[in-house]
């Protein structure tokens, strides 16, 4: 049979369309992720950097996540560069820092202006426009200007005009002046502040002055920590891909905070040694630089997956395990890292989400958590031996009064920091008690709180 003629063949889809229909279908393409901003106003105009917003901004609302475990799916899958990610993921962490606040103040301002209220998605439009920073804003604000109704705009142009006044909830605040006296305003106020990008180094494989001498020479603001030899710090976003991958592979992103615990440790070459709530595995890495004979647990076989994908880390047993029952064998460890699942409070910096999902009453069930992991330390480690209890918090009664219970109760006996301190420059004074609190305004850090006992 011949061929049918040109004339006589099915026209493609495309071209049964009028030239109106291709242009919009064209432009539906390049909008994949347009979701529920088609309710805002004049929404073709909406860039594609505040859909990824408000689309994150929706789902936190929607399921209370960790907000980092929001951020990078949804930026990892629009057409974001490096650069663009890092300054939303900060622009978001900054609105989280402040949403209280000026959520407080954008109740007032509607409820003045009457009506009826935008909706909620047109709300977080005004929250994100009153905090963008102006190297995200120069991208889009000529775009801008009929997204929102007078009364929103309105809002928005005041808020960015008065300067930023974000601070902690009444009771974390209420929590750190009962600790901390006058220091607690420098505390706050760093806890309220961007972190810095910090790095451990595995001097093993590489010197730290080797890093970051190929850093400098790429022009990178970095430093070394001088209380650690095997840690260093950046003004600025570093990404690890700028490394030759032979030397990336013994550098890994890690708190500077998180790098002094996992030193007090104070492991030794080929003792055995348990970290009992590995998490994502950043101080297990650490530990394991010292040639210790390491075991690590968590109760999240996720977590343990992650971990074990670390440089080194496949090479020691995981094993998935609840630590505050009975597993493992009694008086086995030299040393233990209890560090203990809690509140979390010590990394506002990271986490500003919590501002909004963390209550008083949370804690209470971190307490009880807290202390069962220290009974089962009690009974794994060997007599003489050293538990080195940890939390990513600045909360009393997850610190001091954890560690007054495992000296009552256990009979645990405290042991000098001194003793166990990393080399470095850390003051005589502040190691001369087991306890130590790591404060972002000293060590710029997170918060973190470690007290370290002896089993006699």
């Amino acid at each position: 049979m011949p061929p049918k003629s040109r004339s006589t063949r099915k026209p493609k889809y495309q071209q049964m369309q009028t030239p109106q229909q291709r242009k919009r279908a064209a432009q539906a393409e390049h909008r994949a992720f347009a979701g529920r901003e088609r309710k805002l106003q004049n929404r073709d105009a909406l860039p594609q950097v505040l859909i990824a917003a408000l689309d994150i901004l929706a789902r936190f609302r929607a399921t209370q996540e960790p907000i980092q475990n929001i951020i990078n799916p949804i930026l990892k899958t629009r057409r974001f560069g490096n650069q663009e990610r890092n300054n939303i993921r900060d622009w978001i962490f900054q609105l989280q820092r402040g949403q209280a606040e000026l959520s407080v103040d954008l109740a007032r301002h509607l409820k003045e202006v009457g009506g009826t209220p935008p909706d909620r998605r047109m709300q977080d439009l005004a929250l994100l426009l009153a905090t963008v920073p102006e190297v995200i804003l120069a991208t889009f604000e000529s775009k801008t200007a009929s997204l929102l109704p007078q009364s929103l705009q309105a809002f928005v142009i005041q808020a960015r005009q008065r300067s930023s006044t974000t601070s902690l909830p009444k009771w974390l605040a209420e929590s750190l002046r009962s600790q901390f006296g006058n220091e607690a305003d420098n505390i706050e106020t760093a806890f309220l502040q961007k972190a810095v990008p910090a790095f451990a180094v595995d001097t093993r494989i590489v010197s730290r002055a080797d890093v970051l001498a190929y850093l400098e020479n790429l022009n990178l603001p970095v430093r070394p920590f001088d209380v650690c030899d095997d840690g260093f710090w950046s003004e600025q976003h570093l990404p690890l891909s700028r490394i030759p991958k032979d030397m990336a592979a013994a550098v890994w992103p890690m708190d500077l905070g998180s790098q002094l615990i996992a030193h007090f440790v104070g492991a030794q070459h080929g003792e055995r040694v348990l970290d009992m709530c590995a998490g994502g595995g950043g101080k297990t890495q650490a530990l394991l630089r010292t040639g210790c004979k390491l075991v690590a647990t968590d109760v999240s076989p996720k977590r343990i997956a992650a971990a074990k994908k670390r440089h080194g880390l496949h090479q020691i047993p995981f094993h998935c395990f609840d630590m505050t029952e009975e597993h493992l064998t009694a008086e086995s460890f030299d040393r233990i890292l209890v560090d203990a699942p809690c509140s979390g409070t010590g990394t506002l910096r990271r986490h500003p989400d919590l501002l909004s999902r963390l209550s008083a009453e949370d804690v209470v069930q971190y307490e009880r958590l807290q202390k069962a992991l220290l009974k089962q330390a009690h009974r794994l480690v060997r007599s003489d031996g050293w538990i080195v209890y940890a939390t990513c918090s600045f909360l009393h009664q997850e610190n001091d009064a954890i560690a007054d219970w495992a000296e009552a109760e256990l009979g645990l006996t405290p042991c000098p920091l001194n003793e166990l301190k990393p080399d470095g420059i850390l003051p005589e004074a502040d190691l001369a008690s087991n306890r130590l609190h790591i404060l972002p305004h000293v060590f710029r850090s997170d918060g973190f709180f470690v007290a370290a006992f002896r089993k006699q």
